[in-house]
């Protein structure tokens, strides 16, 4: 946000949610526009329930954790070798 020459601490903050699908839900209810992930809210643009604006989101790190003492099963080893 800062890139773009808004402050953070400038905006006012009405609501804050738990999770990506209540943010999700918020906006195509009409409570104001978010930034989100194409994964997260797809199905809702392609649905027309959601617009897109013209900008880009920085790229982020996905992290992949499991247990080092639980059972791997070959569908997750198979998994982790698709990521």
């Amino acid at each position: 946000m800062r890139d773009a020459g808004v402050d953070p601490a400038d905006l006012s903050v009405t609501m804050t949610l738990p999770s990506n699908e209540a943010v999700l839900a918020a906006a195509e209810a009409g409570a104001g526009a978010t930034a989100l992930s194409e994964s997260v809210a797809y199905a809702a643009v392609a649905a027309g329930r959601l617009a897109t604006a013209p900008f880009t989101l920085p790229e982020r790190p996905f992290r992949l954790l499991r247990h080092k003492e639980r059972y791997r099963s070959r569908a997750g080893d198979a998994f982790v070798s698709v990521l």
